[in-house]
C-alpha cells in the first residue's frame, strides 16, 4: 500500500528560482523556469519587474505626444498611459481564462492563477524587446525629427529600419507563443501537441469574437 506522503515524496521536486534566475532562465531554460512556477508561488519581485517594463512602451509614447500643441490637456498624457497598460494587461487576463477554458476540456491540471503566471512570464522577451523598441524610436525621433519632419517622415527616409522591426517584432511574437506552449505542456501535464491544441483554441477563442466586432463596425460603416 502506497500512502500520500510516499507519493508526495516521489514527486520531482525542482529548484525554486528567484526573480534574477527567472529573468535569465525564461530566455535560456524556460522549462525550468515553469517548472518552478508550478511548485511554488511566483517571486513578486519578478512581477513589478515585468509590469515596470510593460509600462515603459506607454509612458515613452505618452512623452512623445508630450510637445504637440494640439494635445490640450495632460489628463491625455495619463490616458495614454493607463490605457496602454490596462490594454495589456487585460489581454493576459483574457487569454489566460481562454486557456484555463480550453485546457479544462483538455483534462488540463493547472488552474487559472498558474496559467496567468504562464502567460506573464513567456511573455518577458516580447515585453523587452517593445521597450527597447520604443526607446530606440525615441531616441531617432528626437534625433532626426529636424531632419525627416517627425516620425513618419524619419520612416520614410529609412524604410530599412521599419522593415527590421517589422521582421523583429514577427520574431518575438512567434518566440512568446513557443513559450506559452513550454510553459502550457509543462503546467497543464500534456505533451506538445495537446499544448499546441490548447494555445491555439485558446488563440481562436479569444480572436473570432474581436474579428467579428471588426467586421460589424465595417459593415455598420457602410449603412
Amino acid at each position: 500500500m502506497i500512502l500520500d506522503e510516499e507519493l508526495y515524496q516521489n514527486e520531482p521536486q525542482y529548484q525554486r528560482l528567484n526573480s534574477r534566475q527567472v529573468f535569465k532562465n525564461i530566455w535560456i531554460n524556460p522549462r525550468l523556469v515553469f517548472q518552478s512556477i508550478k511548485q511554488y508561488s511566483t517571486s513578486s519581485g519578478i512581477l513589478l519587474f515585468i509590469f515596470g517594463i510593460l509600462i515603459l512602451p506607454s509612458v515613452i509614447s505618452a512623452f512623445q505626444l508630450f510637445s504637440d500643441p494640439l494635445i490640450p490637456t495632460s489628463g491625455y498624457y495619463l490616458g495614454t498611459v493607463a490605457g496602454g497598460v490596462f490594454g495589456k494587461l487585460l489581454v493576459y487576463f483574457l487569454y489566460a481564462l481562454m486557456l484555463w477554458i480550453t485546457g479544462m476540456a483538455l483534462k488540463g491540471k493547472a488552474n487559472y492563477s498558474l496559467l496567468l503566471r504562464v502567460v506573464i512570464i513567456a511573455s518577458i522577451p516580447s515585453i523587452c524587446y517593445g521597450a527597447v523598441s520604443s526607446i530606440w524610436n525615441l531616441v531617432e525621433m528626437y534625433t532626426y525629427s529636424d531632419e525627416a519632419e517627425g516620425m513618419t517622415g524619419l520612416l520614410e527616409q529609412f524604410p530599412a529600419a521599419q522593415t527590421t522591426g517589422i521582421v523583429f517584432s514577427g520574431i518575438f511574437g512567434f518566440w512568446n507563443m513557443i513559450l506559452v506552449v513550454v510553459g502550457v505542456r509543462t503546467c497543464q501535464e500534456f505533451n506538445t501537441g495537446k499544448a499546441v491544441i490548447n494555445v491555439i483554441l485558446a488563440i481562436l477563442i479569444f480572436a473570432i469574437p474581436a474579428f467579428g466586432l471588426f467586421i460589424a463596425e465595417d459593415l455598420g460603416l457602410r449603412f
